[in-house]
């Protein structure tokens, strides 16, 4: 027979492991889709080169990391950097700033002979949540049309350090690259 302080250690490990789990899913998914042309051959692109000209949310460093892991992964893959492309990559970054979802509730009431009143409220605990969304568009040069897209989602802490920004970083690009070429 299993003892009750037995079973209470096996409860407490489950719940933790539970617990762990539900942090883990929660805070760090990077949700990718994507989209491209059906018609396209994707085996005809072979070089590339970056055209920043839309406005990007992101920083300049944060440009400097998306270039690093992406030369990395596309040379990997048999891609050569190019002043004469056959695909230009732009890359688009969106923010929106959301206000911190944890509150603290307070309340004030009182009452006497049946009748009673109260009023309460509630304060934002804690910094703004950021929510970032990374669009990266491969461009045809010959015909100048966007032949594939990928955008990756995710929640973006401004408290991260640049080794958290850099890890971010990578992972987002090895995320929306995951797909490509896309499999008709």
């Amino acid at each position: 027979m299993i003892s009750y302080i037995s079973l209470m250690k096996f409860l407490f490990q489950i719940s933790c492991y539970l617990f762990l789990a539900y942090l883990f899913v929660s805070c760090g998914t990077i949700q990718v889709s994507q989209d491209y042309d059906e018609q396209t051959d994707f085996s005809q692109y072979t070089s590339y080169q970056y055209d920043f000209g839309k406005q990007s949310a992101l920083s300049e460093l944060e440009e400097g990391r998306f270039i690093k892991y992406t030369d990395s992964l596309l040379n990997a893959r048999g891609f050569t950097k190019s002043d004469t492309p056959s695909v230009w990559i732009s890359l688009v970054g969106n923010s929106i700033e959301e206000p911190s979802r944890t509150r603290m509730q307070v309340g004030v009431g009182g009452g006497s002979g049946g009748l009673g009143v109260s009023i309460g409220g509630s304060i934002p605990v804690g910094a703004p949540e950021e929510n970032r969304a990374i669009t990266i568009e491969f461009i045809d040069a010959k015909r100048d049309l966007v032949v594939w897209s990928a955008t990756a989602e995710h929640r973006f802490k401004s408290t991260i350090t640049p080794q958290g920004r850099d890890a971010l970083m990578r992972e987002i690009v090895l995320k929306l690259f995951k797909k490509y070429p896309p499999q008709s």
